[in-house]
């Protein structure tokens, strides 16, 4: 969210706007915080909380990625203190595999 994109205002903006249109669903919505290695706790927290995460489910950690569970715990903890408690979920389908150098979503 922050790194990948050139103008984080907008990007705020339109993933607050997604949320806008699917919390009144039935729809079960995690937001996306990356993972415990790229963006800090705090400013992610702030993009969480800008985005709109008080109107979804929460937030997954580790999407697609290599992280190991320990740290990925530690960082969803952090990021949940600082989102008001927002409930978390982390992909664990790679628990600390390591990466091929290879990156592709």
């Amino acid at each position: 969210l922050a790194t990948q994109c050139n103008n984080v205002e907008e990007r705020v903006h339109e993933v607050h706007t997604a949320v806008d249109l699917l919390a009144p669903t039935r729809a079960t919505v995690y937001l996306d915080a990356g993972h415990s290695e790229w963006i800090a706790p705090s400013a992610m927290a702030g993009l969480l909380n800008r985005s709109g995460i008080a109107s979804v489910r929460g937030f997954a950690t580790n999407v697609s990625n290599y992280m190991d569970s320990a740290a990925e715990h530690a960082y969803a903890q952090q990021v949940s203190d600082l989102t008001h408690r927002a409930h978390s979920e982390i992909d664990t389908s790679r628990n600390g595999a390591g990466s091929n150098g290879e990156w592709c979503n």
